[in-house]
């Protein structure tokens, strides 16, 4: 894509080089993404950790920056991680 950025383009190159790496079509609706997950990291704020909540499925917030704030209201109630150790915890608990 021509609008996209540079450096995310790149970003999702080596991604794609990776082994554990899976895409999805984009034509897929993220309702039907999250019904065959196990769990769901989103970035703040977007509508995956809702429908992951709807869903029942295990649903949080990673923002690494730790610029959002853990009780921000945007959050929905949705628990938000801010570095890896809380991360790792948190996968751990749902495997």
């Amino acid at each position: 894509n021509e609008s996209a950025h540079k450096g995310y383009l790149q970003s999702i190159k080596k991604l794609k080089e990776q082994s554990n790496y899976i895409e999805i079509n984009a034509n897929l609706d993220a309702s039907t993404v999250v019904k065959h997950t196990k769990a769901c990291i989103s970035v703040p704020f977007t509508s995956t950790a809702l429908i992951a909540k709807y869903e029942g499925k295990p649903s949080i917030f990673y923002d690494p920056s730790g610029i959002v704030q853990k009780n921000d209201r945007a959050a929905h109630g949705i628990p938000v991680l801010s570095n890896i150790n809380e991360l790792e915890e948190w996968v751990q608990s749902v495997l």
